[in-house]
């Protein structure tokens, strides 16, 4: 009789889950990123998403039994993962999510147990914006987010085989050209960074694309991006100066900087201001990584008095880096060019003396 009732109560209880086991089958994790590409975070409001009673934290920390597959944005665990490790707001203060972050991360693990994983496309941006402005990139998208959760989960995850979102929406022109501008820049620049560095510029770039963003954060995020290629053209850059020029060949000495953590290969354009000095364009060069490097750019003196030189940096493929640079040059020398005008006018007026002087003789002997 008890065994009896023991099945029948059990029975029971399985009738009753089972809704909530089918309503659950399958969860997708994903959200708009909170971070700036420096690394600092805007604000701390996926601290309260993560927390049990948040937007996030209330999934994970829920009822999940019953869930079959989980569908997850690697960029959402790599920006937990980043707060867990401490991290500082846009406004310098620290923030205050870190042992939410934790938390978090640990029952996520615990949650998905031995479920299936489907990654998202990283970041979950618009498929539709991806394939109009960088087509060649759109696999990658579909791709990268597996291998970070593999990372993660110690498992393997299933790659997406489309976009959540290919509808179009309507975006700014502004924020259009402020990820052309990146994308363009990133690519100039991709020889010079380590592969974690690029890849990291190119998936986060992206970021402008998430369809569900509010007006203002897409705004913000925008310039973040605008600001993000601005600091990347300008990880080369020249350093300032001025210089006297004494004699009438003469090198001057020019400090370049990299910033980069690999080496970068070059080309140095040099223009004169006026005419007082020739120049020659020095050679392509290879820049170590993090390093400072004086270069020589040959002048030839043309005529004394104050000059300048405009001097550019720019890829192998000719895409400027950082700002060009005027020089101030002060000529204090004669070249031989002035110096043969200057003996030709003297030897003309000396020669013209001389028969000034002829003709007055002829006239006083007459």
């Amino acid at each position: 009789m008890k065994k009896s009732l023991f099945a029948l109560m059990s029975m029971l209880f399985i009738f009753i889950s089972l809704p909530n086991a089918q309503a659950l089958s399958s969860i997708t994790l994903t959200e708009p990123t909170h971070r700036a590409l420096s690394g600092k975070f805007l604000d701390d409001e996926l601290a309260t998403a993560l927390a049990k009673d948040g937007r996030l934290g209330s999934v994970v920390f829920g009822d999940t039994r019953g869930v079959r597959n989980w569908n997850i944005d690697a960029a959402l665990v790599d920006e937990v993962i980043a707060m867990s490790a401490g991290y500082t707001l846009l406004s310098d203060q620290p923030g205050q999510g870190q042992d939410v972050a934790t938390a978090w991360l640990s029952q996520l693990k615990r949650a998905v147990g031995f479920s299936s994983i489907t990654a998202t496309a990283y970041g979950s941006p618009s498929g539709y914006w991806i394939h109009r402005l960088s087509p060649h990139d759109e696999s990658y998208f579909l791709s990268i987010g597996a291998l970070h959760l593999q990372k993660f989960f110690g498992r393997p995850v299933n790659s997406p085989s489309s976009y959540a979102s290919t509808t179009y929406f309507q975006l700014p022109s502004d924020v259009v050209q402020s990820y052309k501008d990146a994308l363009a820049m990133v690519q100039a620049t991709s020889a010079f960074k380590s592969s974690d560095e690029l890849e990291a510029n190119r998936l986060r770039i992206a970021s402008i694309f998430y369809p569900e963003l509010s007006a203002e954060r897409r705004l913000t995020l925008s310039r973040d991006v605008d600001m993000a290629s601005y600091n990347l053209s300008h990880m080369i850059k020249l350093s300032p100066g001025r210089f006297t020029v004494t004699s009438e060949h003469q090198k001057l000495p020019i400090t370049i900087k990299n910033s980069f953590g690999a080496p970068a290969s070059v080309r140095i354009y040099v223009n004169s201001l006026n005419e007082r000095i020739g120049v020659t364009n020095p050679e392509p060069l290879i820049l170590a990584a993090n390093s400072k490097t004086e270069i020589l750019v040959p002048v030839d003196v043309i005529s004394s008095g104050d000059t300048g030189l405009e001097i550019s940096v720019k890829t192998a493929s000719g895409v400027s880096l950082g700002d060009s640079v005027i020089y101030p040059v002060s000529v204090r020398v004669i070249s031989p060019i002035a110096t043969w005008i200057t003996t030709g006018a003297a030897i003309t007026l000396f020669v013209a003396a001389i028969i000034q002087s002829g003709r007055r003789m002829r006239r006083v002997k007459k």
